[in-house]
């Protein structure tokens, strides 16, 4: 999949599973461990994709992964160059995707220009929508953190562990930081949360009344000049009966007079029909209006607290996937600033088929958060430090074939 040589060097040499973890055995002879901020969910998920990416062994360079890349370098770019024109950042992009184009599958690259229209076009709706509210303290700040010595169980491992992760960004409101993180995706975010029964049937009644709406006012658009188109068929009607007595009195030829005016008579009789439907039309357009007037009325209330409640359970899902590295990222950040993280962040932008769309979820920072992302820590530390005592590395980082984390490694061990 990938054209970085480190990585097709191991596949030359690997032919199951068990060579994985012989070739694990150097992770002991790391001098100093660093870890990733961003890692850790791997660490979690899939033991096993990790310790291999601690030795610059890596299967997750795909077409998303670039794409999140490279809007990721238009953002800060943009950020961090308040005054020069948008063009600049776009160039930025283009020159990044450049860089990383190498790194592409085959398959990948047949998409490479479409991808960078896609990163172009989700920049600009971030640049228009998301940055002119926003006072900045630091873009793409790189963070590193030495594990202070009363983490460790053996004293010889102490200063051979390091935290290291670049933030996206901090944001100042209202007099308190805001750590803030901007993830790309295709998918939104899944809470199974469903509308009630009452919301979905007001909505598919006023949905039935507004196509209703639609199709009367086609209708009386399309008669509206009945009236008028009536005197000329009334006028029409007295020149053609004017014709026909005229006939009749010289003995001439009538039988073709005789049936335009029955097809006249027709179109008169249905005109003065379209004439009385579209006083019954708008009578009817009237009381839908007042329907889905009404329906709206009783629709808003149950919304309202639908997109509440939907807005809270995908907080919910946020924190899930997201707040252990905005933690640890908060941690790094207090270690080295001294300044105190208040609130989380997470600028979602969506990769949707009918094109880009930003969604922005914050919350408050509370003590149980990084409380949480310590105990893991600790966890990290302690996994860490086995490596190091000589814990053999079959034990300590399984794979987990079920997860998405490091899913593309999954997909190689099952060609083995």
């Amino acid at each position: 999949m990938s054209a970085n040589p480190k990585l097709l060097e191991f596949k030359s040499k690997i032919t199951s599973i068990e060579d994985i973890y012989e070739f694990l055995n150097n992770l002991k002879n790391i001098k100093v461990w660093e870890h990733r901020a961003s890692s850790t969910a791997t660490f979690l998920a899939n033991p096993l994709a990790y310790a291999l990416s601690q030795l610059g062994i890596s299967f997750t360079f795909n077409e998303d992964i670039l794409f999140g890349t490279l809007v990721h370098e238009a953002v800060d770019f943009a950020y961090k160059n308040p005054n020069l024109p948008i063009r600049k950042a776009i160039k930025a992009l283009i020159l990044k995707a450049g860089e990383e184009y190498k790194y592409l599958s085959d398959e990948s690259k047949l998409e490479f220009d479409n991808l960078i229209v896609e990163a172009i076009k989700a920049f600009k709706l971030y640049y228009r929508n998301v940055m002119p509210f926003n006072k900045l303290v630091c873009s793409e700040e790189y963070l590193e953190l030495e594990i202070p010595a009363e983490y460790f169980s053996n004293s010889r491992n102490i200063g051979r562990i390091k935290f290291k992760g670049t933030l996206d960004r901090i944001y100042q409101k209202d007099g308190v930081l805001i750590l803030s993180d901007l993830k790309t995706t295709r998918k939104k975010l899944s809470t199974g949360l469903k509308w009630s029964d009452e919301l979905t049937n007001l909505y598919n009644e006023k949905k039935e009344a507004m196509n209703e709406v639609s199709k009367i006012d086609a209708l009386i658009k399309k008669h509206i000049n009945s009236e008028s188109e009536l005197v000329e068929l009334e006028n029409e009607h007295h020149k053609l009966v004017e014709e026909y007595n005229l006939a009749i009195q010289n003995k001439k030829a009538f039988k073709l007079i005789s049936k335009k005016i029955e097809k006249i008579e027709k179109q008169i009789t249905t005109c003065k029909e379209n004439i009385a439907n579209i006083e019954i039309w708008q009578e009817t357009l009237k009381n839908l209006n007042l329907k889905i007037s009404d329906l709206t009325k009783k629709i808003n209330p149950l919304l309202r607290i639908y997109n509440e409640e939907l807005y809270n359970a995908e907080i919910k899902e946020c924190k899930n996937r997201y707040m252990l590295q905005l933690a640890l990222y908060s941690m790094m950040y207090s270690f080295n600033y001294g300044k105190l993280i208040n609130k989380f962040r997470i600028e979602l932008l969506i990769r949707g088929k009918d094109g880009p769309e930003i969604k922005i979820y914050e919350w408050d920072l509370i003590q149980e958060d990084l409380i949480k992302a310590e105990s893991v820590l600790i966890q990290l530390i302690e996994t860490i430090e086995a490596v190091f005592d000589g814990v053999n590395p079959k034990i300590l980082f399984r794979q987990n074939p079920y997860t998405y984390y490091g899913s593309e490694l999954n997909d190689y061990l099952k060609s083995l």
